[in-house]
């Protein structure tokens, strides 16, 4: 699928409240995606961004989508309604990994549980 909305990219030292700020202007003038290009201390210093529309983050391992290969297959299986047990078994994981995969994401894009999880990715064509 082909989308015709415009993708902003942004390029500074690091990621700074100046940084979030531009993010943050680019957005209001209709730009509701981006590319980051920064120094970035952390991974929870990038939750900020992610929340702005900032969706490549590699090579911290995250798709351009906002998510990891292991994160997008978790969902699309959570979407096809299987429960943790059957999610880590069909992907050889424990159980444990895929709640932790799950709390990451409903973390990071600042959702409640795994519904909200998946009706997000649904939504934003993440998955």
């Amino acid at each position: 699928m082909i989308s015709a909305e415009p993708v902003g990219v942004v390029a500074a030292d690091t990621l700074d409240r100046a940084t979030r700020d531009v993010l943050e202007a680019v957005r209001r003038w209709g730009c509701r995606r981006f590319v980051l290009v920064a120094a970035v201390e952390s991974d929870s210093a990038l939750i900020p961004a992610v929340g702005l529309g900032v969706r490549a983050l590699a090579p911290r391992g995250i798709d351009v989508n906002g998510l990891s290969v292991r994160e997008s297959e978790i969902l699309r299986l959570v979407a096809d309604g299987m429960d943790t047990r059957e999610v880590a078994t069909r992907l050889s994981y424990s159980e444990r990994t895929v709640k932790k995969v799950l709390h990451d994401i409903t973390s990071r894009f600042q959702l409640r549980n795994r519904t909200h999880a998946v009706a997000y990715a649904v939504r934003e064509g993440l998955i």
